[in-house]
């Protein structure tokens, strides 16, 4: 064994120092045997074991090589064994550790087993029966978190809701999560919420560590608060493979603390989904209504309506002239026809008159007046009947002509109100979603500016000024230095005493 003498007024390095205490530890510590219990169990990927040995009082770093642990059933947290090895130092970080050759198994360990007991216990009472679990709301109104405002937990559970569920009201209730009294907080701060509902749904969480760490989450206090609480309860405590009673008595259990705000927000993160798919969808489909109208609009233009309508017209007064002229050439033939016959009836009655003439001369004046007659009687029906073809022919045109505007016009008066009432639809729905969005802006709103006058006035309660307004005094020196304490003071030193309306200057005896 070496001597601390042998290196007085002498230099060395940190590697002979380092290699003097390994040969030491090696030479002076070995073929140990140590009860203890496992924590912190941790199995490397090509089979090293490293584990912490420990009691009620010290803990020491432990190491099995691979050649060892195959043939050894696993460890883990909370084992009660007994190792044999010897002691050495792992150089390059300076720490000293156990080689262990073999390990015994002596028994679960104290606090192990006491959990192991106390679950089985509350599962037998009912504790753990589903009749006691409380819907947990998808929605929540208020989302209330019980952890240590220090805690790494509490900013990872913190991100995971501002990213899933922005607008969600959180409110932090404080409570120890670790050591001696951690249990009667957290039990304090369940029944605070339940007393004043200060949310409708609540987390309890923290983050991993060992199994003394995670204790208070275990114990009857946490455990009775969170089985009367009105309130649904999540339990978020440790990493995934950490667990404590609360979890089995919780309305909800969550591998880990960022899970639980997952669990917590997932009604609002899929609401927030669906709302911007809706959103999309509507403004899709308005996008696609606008551009059909616009097409059936610019198709069915005033102007282009207008000049159908003209063309119409100019064709239908085409036919009348058209018409008009027909009837007109019909009638001059009909006349010339009749002139003809007349002129061969005039004709044949002077050859028969001639003939006859002797014979019949005392009838020619009859028959003259009633051939006469007869001409004026068919040019007269000739006439009317021309007449009223002429009448009809027009009736006709004139009638369809209208018909035809007035379909036009009923057309032409449809297609506008339908556009009309698509373009009030569409205002309709834009107007809704506005006063939706502003609502929801305007609620945001006052919940920031509530938020910000509470922060402004706790902030001015904290304020030297408020301090001094309430009676109280700032002591400091000629330098301006504050006076916590006696012993910054020296005797006739000249202080001076800062109250509310101006300041004292003292002299110390």
């Amino acid at each position: 064994m070496f001597k601390t003498d042998d290196f007085a007024n002498t230099e060395i390095s940190v590697s002979d120092l380092t290699n003097q205490i390994k040969h030491t530890l090696s030479s002076n510590f070995n073929n140990l045997n140590i009860l203890g219990e496992v924590s912190n169990f941790r199995p490397s990927s090509i089979g090293h074991w490293y584990f912490t040995l420990k009691d009620s009082n010290a803990s020491i770093s432990a190491v099995m090589f691979k050649g060892n642990t195959r043939r050894m059933q696993p460890l883990k947290d909370g084992d009660q064994i007994c190792v044999s090895g010897s002691l050495d130092v792992y150089a390059p970080r300076g720490s000293y550790q156990i080689i262990c050759s073999s390990i015994n198994f002596v028994g679960l360990g104290n606090i192990l087993a006491q959990l192991e007991e106390r679950k089985k216990a509350y599962e037998k009472a009912g504790w753990f029966d589903t009749k006691y679990k409380k819907q947990i709301s998808k929605i929540p109104n208020k989302l209330g978190i019980v952890t240590s405002p220090t805690t790494a937990a509490l900013q990872d559970a913190l991100q995971v809701l501002h990213r899933r569920a922005p607008s969600l009201d959180v409110i932090i209730i404080p409570a120890v999560v670790q050591g001696d009294g951690a249990a009667k907080t957290i039990a304090r701060a369940i029944e605070l919420a339940n007393k004043y509902m200060l949310c409708d749904q609540l987390i309890i969480t923290r983050g991993g560590g060992s199994i003394e760490d995670l204790l208070p989450f275990s114990d009857d206090l946490v455990l009775k608060a969170i089985l009367i609480s009105k309130i649904p309860v999540i339990s978020g405590v440790g990493h995934e493979i950490d667990w404590a009673l609360s979890d089995f008595v919780a309305d909800l259990r969550a591998p880990t603390p960022s899970a639980a705000a997952e669990l917590a927000s997932s009604g609002i993160f899929e609401t927030i989904e669906k709302n911007k798919e809706l959103s999309f969808n509507i403004t899709h489909s308005i996008k696609s209504k606008i551009s059909f109208i616009s097409e059936k609009t610019n198709r069915f233009d005033k102007n282009m309506l207008q000049s159908l309508i003209r063309s119409k017209i100019d064709s239908y007064l085409f036919k009348l002239a058209n018409s008009e002229s027909d009837i007109e050439r019909s009638l001059d033939g009909r006349i010339e026809n009749l002139s003809k016959q007349n002129t061969l009836y005039k004709s044949d009655i002077n050859r028969e008159i001639d003939n006859k003439y002797l014979s019949i001369k005392y009838h020619y004046k009859e028959i003259q007046n009633s051939i006469a007659r007869d001409v004026d009687s068919k040019i007269s029906d000739g006439k009317l009947y021309i007449s009223n073809i002429n009448n009809n022919i027009v009736n006709g045109i004139e009638k369809r002509i209208y018909q035809n505007e007035y379909i036009i016009n009923s057309n032409f008066k449809n297609l506008i109100s339908l556009f009309e009432n698509k373009i009030k639809e569409i205002n309709t729905k834009n107007n809704d979603l506005k006063n939706l969005y502003s609502y929801k802006i305007d609620n945001k709103y006052n919940s920031f500016q509530s938020r910000f006058l509470l922060t402004t006035t706790e902030i001015k309660a904290l304020s030297p000024n408020s301090i001094l307004k309430r009676g109280y005094s700032i002591v400091e020196d000629k330098n301006g230095v504050i006076i916590s304490s006696i012993k910054q003071i020296s005797h006739d030193e000249l202080l001076a005493i800062k109250v509310k309306d101006g300041s004292i200057k003292v002299k110390v005896e």
